[in-house]
């Protein structure tokens, strides 16, 4: 019993570690796809001294990085982040990488996940790969059969590549790539969780 307690509160602390991150907002010039700002900046929500030093620490080993200034205000700690060149979109995707980070917020907290910083010729390259056609039947609109959980996934796919003609910078920084990155992820979950259900 005694073990029970103690690996529930090892887990407990652990979630609640995970919940503990900071958002990490970035304020991008709105114009970013044309624009290589030589500086960005950079704040943590509600960061825990022990998260701060670590992001602290990845940002004074980031390459890209010359120098920043750290300042606090409220719950918001401000990094001013310039860099040795200026940003290009690919070197922002390496940047966060390097920082460790999934995921990013702007200031209106819009999520923006790291890998999806496309180049423009990395967004030409989506636009070229086309989705195969889907055969809509009677059982794509039954919860009770795999090609319902299919055609979910594949209008999800379907709205995805459409952003890569319509504006894709746009659609990023206002949350839509993410959002229908999270969509999908969910249908595929729920597709699985169907198909177990079947075994």
């Amino acid at each position: 019993m005694k073990r029970i307690t103690f690996f529930i509160l090892i887990l407990s602390l652990s979630v609640s570690a995970q919940k503990s991150n900071p958002r990490v907002i970035v304020k991008f010039p709105s114009n970013f796809y044309s624009e290589q700002p030589s500086k960005l900046l950079v704040y943590l929500e509600n960061a825990t001294d022990g998260y701060l030093n670590y992001f602290i620490s990845n940002l004074e080993n980031v390459s890209e990085v010359s120098k920043f200034n750290q300042t606090k205000e409220n719950n918001f700690d401000y990094f001013l982040v310039e860099f040795k060149a200026p940003l290009t979109v690919e070197a922002s995707r390496k940047l966060f990488t390097d920082l460790k980070l999934k995921e990013i917020y702007t200031p209106a907290f819009k999520k923006i996940y790291t890998e999806d910083l496309l180049s423009l010729n990395e967004i030409e390259l989506k636009k070229n790969k086309l989705l195969e056609n889907y055969q809509v039947t009677e059982k794509s609109g039954n919860p009770a059969c795999i090609d319902y959980y299919n055609f979910n996934i594949y209008n999800i796919e379907a709205k995805m590549q459409s952003l890569y003609f319509n504006n894709y910078s746009e659609n990023l920084f206002n949350g839509n790539v993410a959002m229908l990155k999270d969509k999908l992820k969910k249908a595929l979950e729920e597709r699985n969780e169907f198909i177990q259900r079947q075994k």
